[in-house]
């Protein structure tokens, strides 16, 4: 049994080290979605205010709580995008309202923050199962912001400002405005985890 044991010892060892690294290759996953979510965020509700890097960690903790509630990720992650971009309407419509800080308005018990958007959402959801193509716009843009990494990322960059431009003009506003700020800054946000410094 002993001779056994140890003859599967290296293929536990294998298979240990095959599961360490999809877990690396989720969480660089999971960071970039975090790090693109903030960076929308930011932009289309606070763009131009300067946070502590405290403040925008512990912003960017709260997303990928909220990321990590539910499976699958990709889908919660559309779903945070266009929940900050119904609130974004919704302080275009309503000049006189404003939003608290990023940790305080992400916060879940601050239900007249990003929690309270949670009933907004499930109505576009059931106007988006009715017309598939409503607001297919806002999916689109969470997922062009988050094709700007790596080596086809200026090729991304052209086509999706192409896409919305043709489109829709104040998209392609937000769009090159996050992606000017996601480029600024790209140095701050590389590191792979999320601590509260």
């Amino acid at each position: 049994m002993a001779a056994q044991t140890q003859k599967n010892f290296p293929d536990e060892q294998k298979m240990m080290a095959v599961l360490n690294s999809l877990s690396k290759a989720e969480e660089v996953i999971i960071s970039r979605l975090t790090i693109t979510a903030w960076n929308i965020a930011y932009t289309a509700l606070w763009n131009g205010t300067q946070f502590s890097a405290r403040e925008k960690q512990k912003a960017k903790n709260l997303i990928r709580e909220f990321l990590l509630s539910k499976e699958p990720i990709e889908i919660t992650y559309e779903e945070f995008i266009q929940r900050v971009m119904l609130t974004r309407q919704y302080l275009a419509s309503n000049p006189q309202k404003f939003l608290p800080l990023p940790s305080e308005w992400l916060s879940k018990e601050n239900k007249m923050g990003f929690a309270g958007t949670h009933r907004w959402f499930l109505k576009l959801s059931d106007k988006q199962a009715a017309m598939p193509q409503y607001r297919l716009d806002w999916k689109e843009f969470a997922w062009a912001l988050f094709q700007l990494h790596g080596k086809t990322a200026s090729r991304k960059f052209h086509e999706w400002r192409t896409a919305f431009a043709e489109k829709n003009q104040p998209l392609l506003n937000l769009f090159l405005a996050t992606v000017a700020n996601q480029c600024y800054w790209l140095a701050d946000d590389i590191t792979p985890t999320l601590t509260i410094v």
